[in-house]
């Protein structure tokens, strides 16, 4: 990477008169008070379920339309809820047709008050000055820490609701309670810290990157690792377009993925319904991982050393499979949980089943959908009928509710929030190249699992959304 070194005029020997303020004291912007409260907000929604049942629903809605009094109260609010509200007005006008036009409104209110807390997260967002710091930024990063230190110790401990089984092992599930949501934070909180890695060179951003990768692989998230590895070469293409030395992108690759696996291996040795657990071991392999992850991204400094880096990364790999007893190739091979009871209601089963009974419905009402209601797929296999409630899908399940109506609503927000990027976006896009990489994962994945219907998750990108935004 190439260092500038600026030149500066030699400092003026004129005291300063005392009575008046500085320069740099006139002028300076803080950060205002709606997006401070928005972010306390969202973390203790994270703390509580992000705010999932009905009376966390209830006390997250309060709290955040309590944020938004506070942006209308300070005038620097209100020009970013203008265009938050102009940003999301395709989505509530799609929302609005459907309403007007289908059959089934038993959750709209739910689906309106949800668009009404994404404006003013988006709001929140844009309302924070370009020289204040991305707050919403370090908030997704802190949300990230709670999540992986109480999915680690969910399967650490075995110990529900922080770790829960599914297909016969502990998976990580943290304060979320749900493996998939607790992945989409750490998978997306993981390219910023990867960014910040890459620009600081910073031990202590390394140790969190390194732990972060231990509790990404104590969730076991399929989707969430699919949707990690194909942003991640995106971030690839675009960290090296902007100049980042290759060497030290690879190296910090592969600081966080040795260190990660040696800390999730026990994790993952220990996760089986069949085996106890094993605290002192995984907390042994916790304080290490973040070590070698250091040590690595200090002695890794040529291309060959490199290299053997990566040797080291596969062996792990390889081993980590065969002290798990084959149990991470089970879960890679997709291969779904056998119902043993009639109207079963499928929590975590076959995806392409979901779809296709989704599907179905999406072709009885292609154009207005059936409407901002609770969703009820039903399908028969092997002679006995199943249930669920989520289509594991959100953008498949929007078409359901909102037909095609709700997808072009949604395609015309994007277009508007692409657009007001490029005007607001500055020279150097190296800040917010990070949070978009992050966003970008969890819209992904989105594609495999139901994360909008946690509050706190779509709430908590929609301020990180505007934070990228802000002018």
């Amino acid at each position: 990477m190439e260092i500038q070194i600026e030149r500066t005029s030699r400092p003026s020997t004129v005291p300063a008169d005392p009575s008046q303020p500085s320069e740099k004291a006139k002028g300076r912007p803080t950060t205002p008070p709606a997006a401070m409260l928005l972010g306390g907000v969202v973390l203790a929604a994270v703390l509580w379920q992000g705010g999932y049942r009905a009376w966390q629903h209830q006390w997250f809605g309060l709290a955040m339309l309590g944020v938004g009094a506070v942006l209308l109260l300070d005038r620097r609010g209100r020009v970013p809820l203008a265009l938050a509200g102009l940003i999301m007005a395709p989505i509530a006008a799609s929302t609005a047709v459907s309403y007007g036009l289908s059959a089934d409104r038993s959750n709209a209110g739910s689906t309106w008050l949800t668009l009404i807390l994404l404006t003013i997260a988006l709001a929140a967002g844009l309302s924070i000055p370009r020289a204040v710091e991305p707050i919403a930024h370090h908030t997704l990063i802190v949300a990230a820490a709670i999540v992986a230190a109480s999915g680690i110790w969910g399967v650490a401990t075995h110990t529900t609701p922080w770790g829960r089984v599914a297909d016969g092992v502990w998976r990580g599930s943290s304060f979320l309670t749900y493996s998939n949501a607790a992945a989409s934070v750490i998978g997306a909180a993981l390219f910023l810290v990867a960014h910040k890695v890459l620009k600081q060179q910073s031990r202590s951003w390394t140790v969190v990157g390194v732990v972060l990768v231990v509790a990404f692989g104590a969730t076991q998230s399929r989707a969430g690792a699919a949707a990690v590895g194909l942003v991640g070469l995106v971030a690839v293409a675009v960290w090296v377009r902007q100049g980042i030395d290759r060497l030290a992108l690879a190296r910090t690759s592969v600081s966080l993925g040795v260190g990660g696996l040696i800390g999730a291996a026990p994790l993952l040795a220990f996760s089986s319904t069949e085996a106890n657990s094993n605290l002192g071991l995984c907390l042994g392999g916790l304080v290490v991982a973040p070590v070698v992850g250091v040590w690595l991204s200090e002695v890794v400094d040529s291309w060959r050393r490199l290299a053997l880096a990566g040797v080291a990364l596969v062996v792990l790999s390889i081993g980590a499979v065969f002290v798990t007893d084959g149990a991470i190739l089970e879960r890679l091979s997709l291969r779904s949980p056998t119902a043993d009871s009639v109207d079963q209601q499928v929590l975590f089963g076959d995806r392409s089943r979901l779809w296709a009974a989704a599907s179905e419905q999406v072709g009885e009402s292609p154009w207005v959908g059936h409407g901002p209601g609770v969703v009820e797929l039903a399908w028969v296999q092997q002679d006995q009928r199943f249930t669920a409630l989520f289509v594991h899908n959100e953008y498949l399940e929007l078409a359901m509710t909102h037909g095609l109506v709700g997808l072009v609503g949604l395609a015309l927000s994007a277009a508007l929030v692409l657009r007001l990027w490029r005007l607001t976006r500055p020279k150097s896009t190296s800040i917010a190249s990070g949070a978009w990489l992050a966003i970008g994962a969890f819209m992904f994945h989105s594609t495999f699992d139901f994360l909008w219907h946690i509050p706190a998750l779509p709430v908590l990108f929609a301020f990180v959304l505007g934070d990228s935004l802000r002018r």
